[in-house]
């Protein structure tokens, strides 16, 4: 498995299948699992917190001794009245006397995570970071974890693939005639001068081209500026101020 490791204190909510979060243990599990043997006073006795070590022992490490690597009668007669009061008390046995089931805790867990796990947010403490090297996992940046998950490579493939869509994509023809009418059009238009500014004769080309329509043919002609200003070129359309124009057509009179 090809996995690299986060060490961070704010690990992400929603994970994939391809990320985990390793943490430090709770040990609720094994706990619950000796319920039975704490009875029913909240005060602690040695035979209850020896049964939770030899239970969290068995799970995590094969070469733990609950006689020899934990002192419980250290920790008999304090009071837990829950499962999370209990767990507090624990730690505090292990991490007297055998700090190293957490090491032993965090490769059991290394060892059996998913097969598609890529990235794992460890949230523990810095010293068990070892264990990580020991089992050949390299630490990562917050910054290159999208390159691990493939995310940013999968981003990248789609916007070449657009890219080479949008490149593929037929560009529309435009017969030679309209071509020359569209031509004559402009011209026309360039002679109108200040009347007609860029914006409304761009305007009007674009609804040429769009449209597919052939404009009408209008002679050279000199056009005065009292005709032209009958309309308002920002208020009244551009088809409409042509008509205008066309109207006062002095060769047409």
């Amino acid at each position: 498995m090809d996995s690299v490791y986060v060490f961070t204190q704010n690990p992400p909510e929603n994970l994939s299948e391809k990320e985990m979060v390793l943490s430090k243990p709770t040990f609720l599990e094994e706990i619950k699992a000796c319920s039975r043997r704490k009875g029913f006073s909240a005060t602690l006795g040695p035979n209850y917190l020896r049964a939770i070590a030899e239970e969290i022992g068995r799970r995590y490490d094969k070469y733990f001794n609950a006689y020899r690597h934990v002192v419980p009668q250290d920790f008999m007669g304090r009071v837990a009245e829950t499962d999370e009061q209990v767990a507090e008390v624990i730690h505090e046995m292990f991490q007297a006397r055998y700090p190293a089931i957490y090491q032993r805790y965090y490769e059991s867990v290394l060892r059996s995570r998913p097969f598609t796990t890529k990235v794992i947010y460890f949230t523990g403490s810095a010293d068990d970071v070892a264990v990580f090297k020991r089992l050949g996992i390299d630490q990562i940046n917050e910054n290159q974890i999208l390159d691990h998950l493939g995310i940013n490579k999968s981003l990248k493939k789609q916007t070449q693939k657009l890219e080479k869509q949008q490149k593929e994509l037929p560009v529309p023809e435009v017969k030679k005639q309209e071509m020359e009418n569209f031509s004559k059009e402009l011209e026309l238009l360039a002679s109108l001068g200040d009347s007609n500014p860029p914006a409304i004769k761009e305007s009007y080309a674009k609804e040429v081209v769009l449209q597919n329509k052939k404009p009408q043919q209008v002679s050279p002609q000199q056009v005065s500026p009292q005709q032209v200003r009958i309309t308002d070129p920002k208020t009244t359309p551009v088809k409409e101020q042509l008509k205008t124009i066309q109207s006062t057509d002095p060769l047409k009179s």
